[in-house]
């Protein structure tokens, strides 16, 4: 599935949080190209990231725009889960919440 039709296909969804998971450094060019796109499509979503380049010790946080950044699997459930229940226009979470 391509750019485009991802970003397609979660625009007609009014989900609360969209997950991404990138394997690393070299994926980060094409991730920040993906936030920014769902950050238009969708404006009220919360985006997760993880995977492998969370575990780089990049500061993915404030570069690509993503809510929530993490190599834990835990704390990415305890991040959906915290979501789940939030109003979708409330304000984003801190991104200093971040756990790289």
């Amino acid at each position: 599935r391509g750019h485009d039709e991802l970003v397609a296909d979660l625009e007609r969804s009014d989900t609360a949080v969209i997950g991404l998971s990138a394997s690393g450094a070299r994926s980060q060019a094409a991730l920040i190209r993906l936030i920014v796109a769902l950050r238009l499509s969708n404006p009220r979503a919360r985006i997760l990231v993880c995977g492998q380049i969370a575990s780089l010790g990049l500061v993915l946080g404030g570069i690509t725009g993503a809510d929530f950044v993490t190599a834990d699997l835990e704390a990415a459930l305890d991040y959906m889960d915290g979501v789940v229940g939030v109003p979708q226009d409330a304000p984003c979470p801190d991104q200093a919440q971040s756990q790289v």
